[in-house]
C-alpha cells in the first residue's frame, strides 16, 4: 500500500464517521505483515492520532519485526509450539522464525501485557491444541485466541472428535487458571446463546467456526458451574 492509498482510506473513514456522527472508531491493521511496510504504517498511525476522535488501533503481526508504533492492542500470530510454528512460518532460506519471535515477544509483553497470541488450528495441529495453549500461557500470554481454519477441507468427523477431546482438557485447565488466562474460544462459549450450523463441502463437514462454539458451551459451562 502506498501513502496515497492510505490517505484515501483514512479520508474515507473520516467521511463515514461524519455521516454517522460516530466518534468511536476501531481500526485493525492486518497483513500480510504490516511492519514490512513500516513507513506507511507510521504514516497511518501518526495521522489517526491527530483526529479529534476516540480511536482504538489494533494490529496483527508475526513479530519477526517489532516496533510498537503507538498501537493500542497487538495480536501476535504464533502457531503454537516451536516445532509447529517453524513448520508453518519460515524465512526465505527455510529457517524457522520461532526463536526470533520469542525474543521479540519479551519486549512486546513487557510493554503490553494484554498482547494476544493468535494461533491457527488445523486438522494437522488440532491434536496439540491443549499443549499449545498451555505452552503459550507459560510463555507469558494471558490472552490466547485459537482460530479454527474453517477453510481447510481436511476437517472430518475424526478431527472433530479430537477437537472435542482437546477442549475437554482445556476447559479443565481454564477453570483452574481462570483469573490469569483468557482463551478466545472459551470466553465466547460462556456468552454465546444461539448457534447456527451451515453445511458446506459435503454433508459430513460443518462450518467449524459455529459448531465448536456449541461444543464449548456444553463443556465450559459444565466445568465452570
Amino acid at each position: 500500500m502506498s501513502k496515497e492509498k492510505a490517505k484515501d482510506i483514512l479520508d474515507f473513514i473520516i467521511k463515514r464517521s461524519n455521516i454517522y456522527q460516530d466518534n468511536n472508531i476501531s481500526i485493525n491493521i492486518h497483513g500480510g505483515e504490516p511492519l514490512l511496510n513500516y513507513d506507511v504504517l507510521r504514516y497511518i498511525v501518526e495521522n489517526i492520532r491527530l483526529w479529534n476522535r476516540n480511536v482504538f488501533i489494533s494490529m496483527t503481526t508475526n513479530a519477526v519485526l517489532f516496533n510498537e508504533e503507538n498501537i493500542d492492542e497487538i495480536s501476535v500470530s504464533i502457531d503454537e509450539t516451536k516445532e509447529i510454528h517453524d513448520n508453518n512460518r519460515i524465512y526465505r532460506n527455510g529457517e524457522g522464525t520461532f526463536d526470533k519471535v520469542v525474543k521479540n515477544l519479551n519486549k512486546i509483553l513487557e510493554k503490553k501485557k494484554n498482547t494476544i497470541a493468535r494461533m491457527t488450528v488445523t486438522p494437522k495441529t488440532v491434536s496439540s491444541l491443549y499443549n499449545s495453549v498451555t505452552f503459550l500461557h507459560n510463555l507469558g500470554f494471558s490472552i490466547i485466541s485459537p482460530v479454527i481454519d474453517q477453510y481447510d477441507t481436511r476437517w472430518d468427523e475424526n478431527n472433530m472428535e479430537i477437537l472435542e477431546q482437546q477442549l475437554k482438557m482445556l476447559s479443565g485447565y481454564f477453570a483452574v487458571q481462570n483469573e490469569s488466562l483468557k482463551v478466545g474460544m472459551l470466553e465466547q462459549a460462556k456468552y454465546r446463546k444461539k448457534v447456527s450450523v451451515v453445511q458446506v463441502h459435503r454433508p459430513c463437514i460443518l462450518i467449524l467456526k459455529e459448531i465448536y462454539i456449541l461444543v464449548l458451551m456444553l463443556l465450559v459451562m459444565k466445568s465452570l458451574s
